[in-house]
């Protein structure tokens, strides 16, 4: 079973380059919990008794305006999970930190200059937003670039300055399109990384939540309205320099959750998206993924030797078989959201989400 430890960091800005990242201190926990989720930065929070901080510490968290620090989770020797130190709160003789994953940094991230792209692979388009704020004074981040590729799949895309377009929801909605792709931060390099087309392993052979390790299970099964959807309408909206706005709407439908279901309907606006195929791409995936029946189990997990925190993580498939009360559930999901809470006493739990 792997041992956790907790580090705080110090990012130290630069207005040219990177940061500076030094570890200031171990940070004694008696709770922690770091969600690691699909296409999401995740969370960490961990809380410290006050009496073990140290004074180099305790000055970072007083002032994270002035000092702004990340937490790091290692398991072993490895760095499992890192972020942004963004709420210090203190109640009685503990303090609580909650942190947003790397892949959060993006949030701060704004486009200042129009971007114009015209058949540019969509790896591209995503690492040059990254870029135009990283090249700014005092925007990088820390987030290496460097090793994104190409996808193979070219698109179109118009991010003008004055439609206030936030780098980290322009790329959530880059991709997640239909065709798009996979967004992480690898925490040990702070290497950005994009997958085509999804990210993750097939390990439904290797790993199995089932009736050994399933502490407990909450299953849902819906075909709501938002659940299950076979026609949509969508918009789309921009606004121009002179004060002129454009609205576009754009059917799609899925035929085969017609024919199974009955016409159901559904729709969203898609705001800022101006160009007609990028909402039709956008419509696409928004049906893709309302087209079975919503089953989402919340499973907690027992570590085990072959399930364990580090086998597996957002992206993977693995294979899940439980009976909750309606029957064995069974078959290879691909998990969306992990979480992996440890006490003092290093006694580990996990909690599985699946897409």
């Amino acid at each position: 079973m792997a041992e956790f430890e907790c580090v705080l960091a110090a990012r130290v800005p630069q207005e040219v380059g990177p940061p500076n990242l030094v570890e200031v201190d171990r940070l004694v926990f008696d709770t922690l919990k770091y969600t690691d989720e699909l296409n999401r930065p995740g969370s960490a929070s961990a809380g410290c008794p006050i009496r073990s901080l140290s004074d180099a510490v305790k000055e970072r968290l007083s002032n994270l305006r002035n000092f702004p620090s990340e937490l790091w989770v290692y398991a072993d020797d490895g760095l499992a999970w890192a972020g942004e130190i963004q709420v210090a709160s203190v109640a009685g003789q503990a303090v609580q930190l909650s942190a947003a994953g790397l892949l959060g940094y993006t949030f701060r991230m704004g486009v200042t200059a129009d971007l114009v792209f015209s058949e540019d692979d969509q790896f591209l388009i995503g690492k040059a937003l990254v870029d135009h704020w990283q090249d700014l004074p005092f925007g990088d981040y820390g987030l290496d670039t460097s090793g994104i590729g190409t996808s193979g799949v070219l698109r179109d895309r118009t991010y003008l300055a004055s439609e206030l377009h936030n780098i980290g929801t322009r790329l959530a909605e880059l991709g997640a399109v239909e065709n798009g792709f996979d967004i992480w931060v690898d925490p040990d390099t702070r290497e950005l990384r994009f997958a085509y087309p999804t990210r993750g392993l097939d390990l439904s052979a290797s790993v199995f939540l089932d009736e050994r390790n399933i502490d407990s299970a909450d299953v849902a099964l819906s075909v709501a309205p938002d659940d299950l959807v076979s026609d949509g309408l969508f918009s789309g909206t921009t606004e121009y320099d002179d004060g002129e706005s454009q609205t576009l709407y754009v059917a799609r439908a899925n035929v085969a959750v017609r024919e199974a279901y009955g016409r159901t309907w559904g729709s969203e606006n898609f705001d800022k998206v101006s160009v007609l195929t990028t909402l039709e791409e956008h419509g696409d995936a928004y049906l893709a993924a309302r087209a079975q029946q919503f089953f989402q189990p919340g499973v907690t997990v027992k570590s085990r030797i072959g399930c364990e925190p580090g086998d597996f993580g957002p992206g993977d498939t693995v294979s899940y078989a439980y009976d909750a009360g309606l029957g064995l559930q069974a078959g290879a999901y691909r998990v969306s959201k992990l979480s992996v809470s440890v006490d003092r006493s290093n006694d580990q739990t996990m909690e599985v989400e699946f897409v």
